[in-house]
C-alpha cells in the first residue's frame, strides 16, 4: 500500500525531539579543547552516548558502531516504512559480502570485518556461503555473490573480486534510488553513485588503469556523463575535471586537486545541505532521512576528532577534517 505523507506526522515530530540530542558545533569545540581522548569520550556520555562510560576510551569505535546501530533500529522502529531507507546501508551490505566471500575461498574467519549497521545479517550471509548456498541469498546480493564466487574462483585475484561488488553494489543503489518513491532517497541515492564514481576515476588516473577496468567499475549514474567521464579517466585527472566543470559538482573539482579526502568531505557535507529543507516540513520520510544523515555525519565527525586526539593530530588538523553538523 503506498504510503501517504501525512503517515509520517507522528513519526516526524518524535523526531524534532530526537534532533535536539545531536551534537553542535559548541560540543564538537569542547571535544577538541578536552586535554585528553578519555576526556573527551566523556563529553559524549554527557550527551547520552551508550557505551562512553563502560568502555576504555580507545575502544571507542564499538561505542560509534552501537550509536549508528541505535539511530537505525530507532528510525526502522518509528517510520511506517523503514525499508525506504535502506539503500543508505548497501555499500555495508556489500562489504559484508565481500568479507564472506573471501573468507569462504581461504577458509578463514571474516567476523571480525563486518560493518554493522546493515540490511542483510552477515552472519547468515556467511553461513550460507560458506555452505555453498548461495542461491539462498537474499535477491540484493545473489546474482552479485555468484559472479563474485566465481571470478575469485577462477583467477585467485581479489581486487577483480572486490570491483564486481563494488560495482554490484553501486547499480543496487542506483536502481533503489530510480525505483524509490521518496524524493529525498532519490536524491541521496543517486549523489552516493555519482561520488564513487568521480573517486574511482581519479584514482584510475592516479594508477593508470585502462578501459577494461573503468568499463567495468563505473557504473551508470543520474548526475554524470558515464562515457564522458570514462574517456576523461584515460586521459588524466584535468580532463576528469573538466568533465565535472558541467556538472553540480564543480564547485568541489579544485578539492581533487591532491588528497580525495577534502573532496568527499565537501560531498558529506553537501548531501546534508541537500537535507536542510526537510527541517521546515512536518510531512513524509524527509526528516527521517534527514535524522539518519545527520546521525552518520555526528559520528564520522566523533571518529576524526577522537582518531586525531588519539593521534596527538593539532586541533586546526583536525578542524578542517571534521562534517558540517545538522544539530
Amino acid at each position: 500500500m503506498a504510503r501517504k505523507e501525512t503517515d509520517y506526522v507522528y513519526a516526524v515530530a518524535n523526531v524534532r525531539v530526537r534532533e535536539m540530542g545531536l551534537l553542535t558545533r559548541s560540543d564538537v569545540d569542547a571535544m577538541l579543547a578536552a586535554p585528553a581522548l578519555g576526556d573527551a569520550v566523556r563529553l559524549l556520555g554527557d550527551k547520552g552516548w551508550q557505551g562512553a562510560d563502560r568502555l576504555p576510551p580507545e575502544q571507542f569505535e564499538t561505542m560509534l558502531t552501537d550509536e549508528l546501530q541505535a539511530a537505525w533500529e530507532y528510525i526502522r522502529g518509528l517510520a511506517p516504512d523503514g525499508q525506504v531507507f535502506d539503500l543508505l546501508l548497501y555499500p555495508n551490505d556489500f562489504h559484508n559480502l565481500k568479507a564472506c566471500i573471501k573468507g569462504a575461498y581461504t577458509n578463514v574467519p571474516v567476523e571480525n570485518l563486518f560493518l554493522r549497521p546493515s540490511v542483510l545479517d552477515p552472519q547468515d550471509m556467511a553461513d550460507r556461503i560458506r555452505k555453498g548456498e548461495r542461491d539462498q541469498l537474499d535477491e540484493l546480493v545473489r546474482e552479485p555473490a555468484q559472479r563474485a564466487y566465481e571470478v575469485l574462483s577462477h583467477t585467485g585475484d581479489g581486487q577483480l573480486c572486490d570491483v564486481v561488488l563494488d560495482r554490484a553494489c553501486l547499480d543496487a543503489m542506483q536502481h533503489a534510488a530510480d525505483q524509490s518513491k521518496s524524493r529525498w532517497m532519490g536524491e541521496l541515492g543517486h549523489t552516493m553513485v555519482d561520488v564513487a564514481n568521480i573517486k574511482t576515476a581519479v584514482r584510475s588516473c592516479r594508477t593508470g588503469k585502462g578501459l577494461e577496468f573503468l568499463e567495468q567499475a563505473i557504473a551508470p549514474c543520474s548526475g554524470i556523463d558515464r562515457d564522458a567521464l570514462i574517456q576523461a579517466a584515460l586521459k588524466g585527472e584535468e580532463a576528469v575535471r573538466e568533465v565535472l566543470s558541467h556538472t553540480a559538482y564543480a564547485p568541489g573539482i579544485e578539492l581533487l586537486a591532491d588528497s580525495l579526502s577534502p573532496f568527499e568531505k565537501w560531498c558529506d557535507d553537501q548531501a546534508l545541505r541537500l537535507m536542510l529543507p526537510t527541517k521546515s516540513t512536518a510531512f513524509g520520510e524527509g526528516p527521517l532521512a534527514a535524522y539518519l544523515m545527520a546521525k552518520q555525519a555526528e559520528i564520522k565527525t566523533v571518529r576524526i576528532v577522537l582518531l586525531g586526539k588519539q593521534g596527538g593530530v593539532s586541533h586546526d588538523v583536525i578542524r578542517e577534517r571534521v562534517r558540517e553538523l545538522y544539530g
